[in-house]
């Protein structure tokens, strides 16, 4: 009997892993829509739903395993070619998908329902309808039997007599088997069994079976299910995709009668009706079977059969557990959960040792001891490594974020009657779990906002000549050691002028002012701004835009727009890849060292001495265009002067570019960002703070709070 803290954890890794196949079956259900062909595809969703149930059956929720029994029978039918995975069957698995997410959420709140909704019933019953009722004839079996051998493995099985003596459980074999793949269906063979039941020897093993499977596995991952069983066991391997020759050339080597394997093969669906036949019909060779000349204690010696069977040779091959030694399983099939927290400390410490190794380079190099810088850089080139590898292991797919946007878009262009298409690309561009899971919410504000304002109604796409069905993308790929998320339309675009005119009205601009396209387009991120002319439960309330910029400047990232009237709008997100540590610029003024993201820094150059001050500040010509500059110390508000000789870093940020003058430029730095706490977490323009080799603090600075806190302050010349 579980206690309450044991069943907490059940429960928690229940809902974690259900949440994870959802994402699966979310994957598995686009790609189906794209290829309805894809085998793959409906396999994984399968197993993603059967999976459901059977944790869900442990848990007793019986609600949830009635509707995924259900739904788990037309994914069947749909496996086995009886049912054709149409527009109308996609959509309703969708839903499906959709509901039983909302079931195991409901678990996870502790709402205690254990009764489908009426929009269940609703699906049940739509899930019922589409069920085809099989008829045995010849043509459908045909049908059912590619489609079985075209995505099915088959395992023969016969063990040694001997097998108990050695003391192996050949149950637990399969039972292991059955944690790497999905078993579908066991046949024993029956006539291995001694005719005579005075011939039954309890301490012999008469075990044959035949096994079919699917799942993502090799080979040599079956192998190693049997190696330590060496010669006690002969496998007969049928890869998916295998042909009736292969069956039939098994049947030949096999010792067993003919019509119980053929029967078994066709109950298995690996053969058809008219192969039942033929293999029923086949004569053994003339041949002394070798397990004729073996008394009960003695092994029955592994036959080597023709095709795509794979069985070790007892005579010229090595043995079972030899062969399977460097057969190793995948490391992308087995995984390790980590709770965040943990990760989270390792990249903490694995950064302590940077700082640590950084001082040790100074103090070598004070000494100029060249055995210990040398032995330092071996040092530090080693700790690289770990730090990458440590990385690495934070590092996931957007795809699993991408993907849960189809529900998204279903459900809010089905509240304003619209039709819209969402592919995805670059899904398999990594970043860091932490941002993933940050940057779920400005997502959802851009997507809503393009189905909303971007792409028009059915019939104003009509009149507009384009198709009726919208396009919304999302696309991710990495730039200059950044990754840009992209969401974009096909809509009607931006209207430039609206814009203007109502930030105008809200005194966000003068009348007089002149703005280029791209700063009118940033004015949508102001709070309070929207150009909607009726307010509804997805828009025209002002909120959404500017908490997105809030959001990504959080994430020391940055966003653009790139809209065509009459073509489309484009957002694009730009983020580091981690925030755990930082590529930077190291800088300091007045003896106070700081770092500034190396994402920002355009360029270095000195201070001119032809620049020039107006009433916009300070500025000056950067190849033949203004650009406003500010000193460093004036912006954290440090007191002294400036240096006999100051340097210039350029920073830019949404389209603008700003000097910042310093006293010293010491280069590019890697360290880790340490949060400042609480009582400092507002300070502006400072982001967090780091430790350097020497020991010393330096603070890291705040790019888009820099030009915010310019803005604010003062008004300068921006860049053309």
């Amino acid at each position: 009997m579980l206690n309450e803290e044991q069943w907490q954890q059940l429960l928690e890794d229940y809902i974690e892993e259900a949440q994870e196949l959802i994402q699966r079956s979310e994957s598995a259900l686009a790609a189906l829509k794209k290829d309805p062909a894809s085998s793959e595809s409906i396999n994984e969703l399968f197993r993603a739903v059967h999976t459901i149930k059977g944790n869900s059956g442990m848990l007793s929720l019986d609600h949830i395993v009635g509707f995924t029994h259900v739904f788990e029978d037309l994914l069947m039918q749909l496996r086995d070619g009886l049912v054709i995975p149409d527009a109308d069957i996609v959509d309703l698995f969708f839903k499906c998908i959709d509901f039983v997410a909302d079931l195991i959420s409901a678990v996870a709140d502790g709402s205690g329902e254990t009764e489908l909704s009426d929009h269940g019933q609703t699906l049940l019953a739509k899930l019922e309808s589409h069920s085809a009722k099989q008829d045995n004839n010849t043509s459908e079996d045909a049908v059912a039997t590619a489609l079985c051998r075209e995505s099915h493995w088959h395992l023969g099985v016969r063990f040694s007599k001997d097998l108990f003596r050695c003391g192996f459980d050949p149950l637990s074999l399969i039972r292991y088997l059955n944690k790497i793949c999905l078993i579908e269906a066991v046949e024993l063979v029956r006539s291995r069994l001694p005719s005579d039941p005075e011939a039954f020897d309890p301490e012999s093993c008469y075990l044959a079976m035949h096994v079919t499977f699917t799942g993502d596995v090799e080979q040599s991952d079956i192998l190693e299910v049997f190696e330590f069983l060496d010669d006690l066991a002969t496998l007969y391997i049928h890869p998916p995709g295998s042909e009736f020759q292969d069956f039939q050339a098994m049947v030949a080597e096999l010792d067993d009668a003919d019509e119980e394997i053929a029967g078994i093969l066709h109950g298995l669906k690996l053969i058809s009706e008219e192969e039942l036949s033929i293999l029923s019909q086949d004569e053994k060779p003339d041949t002394v079977s070798p397990a004729s000349q073996l008394s009960d204690t003695e092994a029955v010696p592994e036959q080597q059969p023709a095709g795509n069977a794979v069985v070790p040779d007892p005579v010229t091959t090595a043995p079972l557990k030899e062969q399977t030694a460097t057969a190793k399983k995948r490391s992308e099939n087995s995984f390790l959960r980590v709770p965040a927290k943990k990760m989270d400390e390792l990249i903490n410490q694995v950064g302590e040792l940077v700082i640590a190794v950084a001082g040790s380079r100074i103090m070598a190099n004070q000494r100029k001891d060249l055995d210990m810088i040398e032995s330092i850089e071996g040092l530090h080139n080693q700790i690289e490594l770990i730090r990458e590898a440590a990385l690495q292991m934070r590092m996931v797919e957007i795809n699993e974020t991408f993907n849960r946007f189809h529900r998204v878009v279903r459900e809010t262009a089905g509240a304003l009657g619209k039709e819209i298409h969402l592919e995805i690309k670059g899904g398999d561009t990594e970043l860091d779990k932490s941002l993933v899971d940050k940057i779920h919410d400005p997502l959802v504000h851009l997507v809503r906002n393009a189905i909303d304002h971007g792409i028009e109604s059915v019939a104003e796409r009509k009149q507009a000549g384009k198709s009726e069905t919208g396009h919304l993308l999302l696309n991710a790929y990495h730039d200059s050691g950044m990754i840009v998320l992209e969401v974009s339309d096909d809509g009607g675009g931006i209207d430039a002028d609206k814009i203007r005119e109502k930030a105008i009205e809200k005194e966000l601009i003068r009348a007089e002012d002149e703005l280029s396209r791209s700063e009118l387009l940033s004015l949508i991120f102001h709070a309070g701004f929207s150009t909607a002319k009726e307010v509804s439960d997805l828009s025209g309330r002002g909120v959404g835009l500017d908490s997105v910029r809030r959001d990504i400047d959080a994430l020391r990232g940055s966003i653009e727009i790139d809209s065509t009237p009459g073509e489309g709008t484009r957002f694009s997100i730009k983020l580091p890849l981690t925030l755990a540590i930082i590529d930077g610029f190291l800088v300091s003024v007045n003896d106070q060292s700081f770092v500034v993201p190396v994402e920002w820094v355009t360029e270095c150059i000195e201070t001119p001495s032809d620049s020039a001050t107006s009433g916009q500040g300070n500025y000056m010509d950067l190849r033949g265009k203004p650009m406003a500059y500010v000193s460093l110390r004036e912006v954290m508000g440090l007191d002294g002067g400036a240096s006999d000789r100051e340097s210039m870093i350029v920073i830019s940020y949404g389209g603008e570019s700003l000097g910042l003058t310093v006293d010293e430029l010491h280069g590019e730095i890697q360290t880790v960002i340490k949060p400042l706490g609480p009582i400092f977490e507002q300070l502006e323009p400072i982001s967090g703070g780091t430790i350097l080799g020497s020991g010393a603090v330096a603070l890291i600075v705040d790019v888009p709070g820099v030009f915010s806190r310019i803005k604010s302050l003062t008004q300068w010349a921006k860049s053309a």
